[in-house]
């Protein structure tokens, strides 16, 4: 097929292409998962000098709307629904799509490898963990038992900023319906770093995932702003 020179953009014919806030995204460059239509979300390590971030990249497809990075992307995320006026099944493939962008950041930042010790490590060190386990079932072990809100563990600013956890289930409930900060479960990986920090929020238990005492390991205590 011919070419179009235009400038310094070449065009095949009939090939959608689309500009997002510096970004240039060709229709084959988008993925289909079933029903639901969107940008592939790149799985590459960043190139030196540049900052990925798939929350960001989710607002950049939307350039009309005046994305804050400063607030939780879930406030976003309904400022930007109310301004499209999403309903029905076009707000929740929508809402599929960011959560699809929360599974990627969470990766960015804890790793994907559900075999590499050091990213388990990693992660029971952001959780407070100490000291830290030193195979990969002791980390699955004490982060079975520990309760965080997802949603505010990949908004933090910075990786070392603390994150608030709870006491139970139950508790991480009742603040994840109150803020409607809540995490995808459907895409998933099943034994991922990321599948052991999800809990039952429809349905919480005060016992469930609970460490035995005699194998429970300490957690630093640390400041977090209510």
């Amino acid at each position: 097929m011919p070419l179009l020179d235009l400038g310094s953009v070449a065009f095949r014919p009939f090939q959608l292409h689309i500009f997002c806030r510096g970004t240039f995204l060709s229709w084959r460059s988008l993925r289909t998962t079933g029903n639901m239509v969107g940008p592939a979300l790149s799985t590459k390590a960043p190139e030196t000098g540049t900052t990925v971030n798939h929350i960001h990249d989710y607002f950049a497809l939307h350039p009309c709307f005046d994305y804050k990075p400063g607030n939780c992307f879930i406030q976003e995320f309904r400022r930007l629904a109310r301004k499209k006026n999403w309903q029905g099944d076009e707000w929740k493939r929508e809402r599929r799509e960011l959560g699809r962008a929360m599974i990627e950041q969470f990766g960015l930042i804890c790793g994907k490898d559900a075999g590499d010790l050091r990213s388990w490590q990693n992660l029971c060190s952001a959780l407070g963990v100490s000291p830290i386990p030193s195979t990969i079932a002791k980390c699955r072990e004490i982060l079975n038992s520990l309760h965080v809100n997802l949603v505010d563990f990949i908004h933090r600013p910075k990786p070392d900023e603390p994150v608030q956890t709870f006491k139970d289930e139950v508790a991480l409930s009742e603040y994840t319906l109150r803020t409607g900060r809540t995490f995808p479960r459907e895409d998933v990986p099943e034994r991922s770093l990321l599948e052991c920090l999800l809990r039952h929020i429809l349905k919480p238990s005060k016992t469930r995932g609970l460490t035995p005492k005699r194998n429970q390991t300490k957690r630093r205590p640390r400041k977090v702003n209510a």
